[in-house]
């Protein structure tokens, strides 16, 4: 493999691989990845309607949790938010994790390589009483891909929408463990 690695997460990503033209972060959302857009063409995030809820309504859309799809020989573990890095006001109001990013339209096969859902989005309202609908419940909030041609110039490439540090420690370090893995398998078949 020629190219490099590249693992990009946080919170608002989208919005930063889509800068202004002063090259600030683009907050505008929804957003649309198409063929001649950055996040397409070198992260293979090509979707339509990628959305965030910038920490609006978190009681309902505030991230809780992630779930994995399952892919490849082992699916990455779920994780679960932590509630103790939510600030109290969040917690006593049973909230989530917000300015997460989720594909609410299509995504599109890359036009190389294999792009792969990792994670879909749970979000606090489904754990309300009585639960409280939200569109990003089960929306995809992560992929990765890859080339399986091994003569590939580029690397592995895999998108979080959200960022670690909100999650359960043994959950976050055995995804952490699991992207690190990955990105150092020589096997290109998954």
């Amino acid at each position: 493999m020629a190219g490099g690695n590249l693992w990009v997460l946080g919170e608002e990503t989208v919005a930063a691989l889509d800068p202004t033209s002063s090259w600030v972060g683009n907050f505008a959302y929804p957003k649309d990845f198409l063929e001649d857009s950055f996040a397409c063409s070198l992260l293979h995030l090509c979707a339509t309607s990628i959305n965030n809820d910038k920490f609006a309504d978190s009681e309902r859309n505030g991230m809780i949790g992630v779930t994995p799809t399952a892919i490849g020989r082992a699916p990455f573990p779920a994780l679960t938010v932590d509630p103790e890095t939510l600030s109290p006001f969040l917690r006593d109001r049973g909230g989530g994790v917000g300015g997460v990013d989720v594909l609410f339209g299509d995504l599109f096969p890359a036009e190389t390589g294999v792009t792969a859902p990792l994670y879909v989005f749970r979000a606090a309202g489904s754990a309300q009483d009585p639960p409280l609908a939200s569109d990003y419940d089960g929306k995809i909030c992560a992929i990765r891909w890859h080339d399986p041609d091994p003569g590939s110039a580029r690397g592995r490439t895999i998108w979080f929408g959200f960022p670690m540090y909100s999650f359960e420690n043994e959950g976050a370090q055995a995804a952490f463990n699991q992207v690190i893995d990955w990105f150092l398998e020589e096997d290109e078949s998954n």
